[in-house]
């Protein structure tokens, strides 16, 4: 929920505050039989489902962001990896890093490493943008 989300700060009150009143009226509904159990359940399901979402957009965006950051280093580090071996790796891991960027608190990786007849193609997205880089060409935004 909200993870394919890229956050835009402002926003993130107003869309919080509609889902809010959304689910109210559900969480009222589904705690009918006690007065007080009815409270407790219309503010605990929106409550839950507007953190749920500010979470897993939050994590998108770090997760973006350090693809942004290191996703040039990773470039530099495919190239010594076909120097040294005359050819690039299946996948990410066999570059020996602990922690490849773009890693998600909950799911994996939003870097896409893809191995080509003439090199590797690797690619990111969040919002309205992608991110596409080549063995021969740095990291691009492209909007959709």
């Amino acid at each position: 929920m909200g993870e394919e989300y890229l956050p835009t700060y402002p926003f993130d009150f107003l869309i919080g505050f509609f889902l809010f009143i959304s689910f109210f009226p559900i969480g009222w509904i589904l705690c009918r039989p006690k007065r007080s159990a009815k409270w407790l359940g219309a503010l605990f399901l929106p409550s839950v489902l507007v953190l749920s979402w500010i979470v897993g957009a939050t994590d998108q965006g770090n997760a973006y962001q350090d693809c942004m950051k290191k996703g040039e280093q990773l470039r530099g580090a495919l190239s010594q990896y076909h120097k040294i071996h005359g050819h690039y790796p299946d996948d990410l891991t066999q570059l020996g890093w602990t922690t490849l960027p773009g890693k998600r608190f909950i799911g994996s990786t939003i870097l896409k490493y893809e191995i080509r007849k003439d090199g590797y193609k690797m690619h990111f997205s969040g919002g309205p943008t992608s991110v596409v880089a080549t063995e021969s060409e740095p990291f691009e935004q492209l909007f959709m």
